[in-house]
């Protein structure tokens, strides 16, 4: 599951991406005119009585659903791996909480938004939409029980974080540099000296001092290599990080495939070269490349293509710079029991985790999903039997209601057995959800992947030809211009190509 995460996380980091781009309130409309039946206020809101509160208020779960929403169209309305869904949901919230912060910040630094951008962006939407006029507006957004009024009123509030994100971006460029690095690898290997661990109650004058501590340790290693020591004994003695075991070795990697700061660090040494102190989130770090190559520009790209590519990664990266500290001085609290689950798993708190999923099977007993999800949590834990327990419980729920059979559920068994080196009670789950799969070409090449990893020669040969089929399928809609599942409307115009 991890490798087919990865396979997709380029697609799924766009999908969070594509929720925030331009005007929430647009996309809002888009998930709410082009995602299928009506949804009333009571279906939009949260099965718990509280969502989430940011400094004590509480967020608006009606605009997260709907940024949710937006995210899942990148899928082309897909029946997505839970894992998947569960990954969206938490960082599209993450985004989400970005959002209030930066509203809040161009409340404080005055940021308005005249009547005519108002008028502007909403004639915008009205022709996005080819609708007759505002009265067709208003007659849509009270079919779907939003009110014009609050309408207006977010439309301003997304006009203001628009003007603030166009402000922190306005000044990036990329220069041939960037685009040399972006063909360019590096191997390199790292000590990492790790911030040491602090008590929330410790001063800040405490915490500094003990930064400095860590900072002069990679100093003092900084030297020591630089005279000619074996880095990679230095790394396996020193470093705090994983690559220790292996003499602090990194591998090739290119663009993209490391925070910022160490990233710039690393692309600016040439083979031998050695710096440092290069501080990261994750502490100080003491680089050195081995190695260094180029790869061929994609054929299907241009150098515009990449510059555009490069253009938005800086962008968002200047963002993350913005926001940080921003985000340290607020208190988040989480109550929507999913979230938490996610936000558990991810701190290794799993007992937690577990707990959360319980909630939200005491409010949803019929779903076989969060059995998958606790499933997965003892199979981390290599707890086989539990988790095996766990995910017969979603298929009995299963055969007490076909509408809500999953094919994910079998994958997620299929994965125990798996580790258990029971290959064929596996091979049989994957089949069982293949029976399943229907025209979701993400489930196909998972499938297809699972049955080369079991060397099932004929069964992944049976998932090709249906990707082959649906990508054939797809290919020939998308030629005849026609709609290939809820990938809602045109692009519209947004508050960043309007407001000049």
């Amino acid at each position: 599951m991890l490798k087919f995460m990865r396979k997709y996380s380029q697609q799924i980091l766009i999908g969070i991406l594509v929720a925030f781009v331009g005007s929430i309130v647009i996309f809002g409309l888009s998930s709410t005119f082009f995602m299928g039946p009506k949804m009333n206020n009571t279906a939009q809101q949260p099965q718990f009585t509280e969502f989430a509160t940011l400094n004590g208020e509480p967020l608006d779960y009606f605009k997260y659903a709907q940024l949710m929403k937006r995210a899942l169209m990148r899928f082309n309305g897909s029946d997505l791996d839970p894992t998947i869904v569960e990954y969206l949901k938490y960082n599209v919230f993450q985004e989400y909480l970005n959002y209030s912060i930066l509203l809040k910040q161009a409340d404080d630094n005055n940021i308005k938004v005249t009547r005519k951008e108002i008028n502007d962006q909403t004639n915008n939407i009205i022709s996005a939409y080819k609708l007759k006029g505002k009265s067709e507006l208003k007659d849509l957004l009270e079919q779907n029980g939003l009110e014009y009024k609050k309408f207006v009123s977010d439309l301003e509030n997304d006009i203001k974080v628009a003007k603030l994100r166009n402000g922190i971006a306005a000044s990036i460029q990329v220069t041939n540099q960037d685009l040399n690095n972006y063909y360019k690898e590096v191997k390199a290997r790292h000590i990492l000296i790790k911030f040491p661990e602090v008590k929330d109650a410790t001063s800040i004058k405490e915490k500094e001092a003990a930064t400095e501590v860590a900072r002069k340790n990679a100093e003092d290693l900084l030297a020591r290599a630089k005279t000619g020591e074996d880095f990679a004994k230095l790394a396996s003695e020193y470093s705090s990080d994983s690559s220790s075991k292996a003499g602090g070795d990194l591998g090739w990697f290119g663009v993209g495939m490391m925070v910022p700061e160490f990233e710039a660090a690393a692309f600016s040494l040439a083979p031998g070269e050695i710096t440092g102190p290069v501080k990261t989130q994750f502490g100080f770090h003491i680089i050195k490349v081995d190695d260094v190559k180029y790869k061929d520009r994609p054929e299907n790209k241009t150098d515009e293509d990449l510059k555009n590519e490069l253009l938005e990664r800086k962008r968002q990266e200047a963002f993350e710079t913005f926001i940080s500290p921003l985000r340290k001085n607020i208190k988040i609290d989480i109550f929507d029991p999913e979230l938490l689950a996610y936000q558990y798993k991810m701190q290794g708190k799993l007992d937690d985790a577990i707990s959360q999923y319980q909630r939200i099977i005491s409010k949803n007993p019929a779903s076989p999903i969060p059995h998958i999800y606790i499933g997965q949590v003892y199979e981390s834990r290599n707890e086989y039997d539990k988790a095996l327990s766990e995910l017969e419980k979603g298929t009995i729920k299963e055969e007490l209601n076909t509408s809500l059979k999953s094919p994910y559920l079998h994958i997620a068994i299929a994965d125990v057995y798996k580790k258990m080196k029971n290959n064929s009670t596996a091979v049989k789950e994957l089949k069982t959800s293949s029976e399943m799969a229907g025209d979701n070409l993400m489930l196909r090449e998972q499938l297809s992947s699972s049955f080369k990893e079991l060397n099932e020669s004929a069964l992944q040969r049976n998932e090709e030809e249906e990707i082959a089929r649906i990508k054939k399928a797809l290919e020939a809609n998308n030629a005849a211009n026609l709609p290939t599942g809820n990938t809602g409307a045109a692009v519209n115009p947004t508050p960043a190509e309007t407001i000049k």
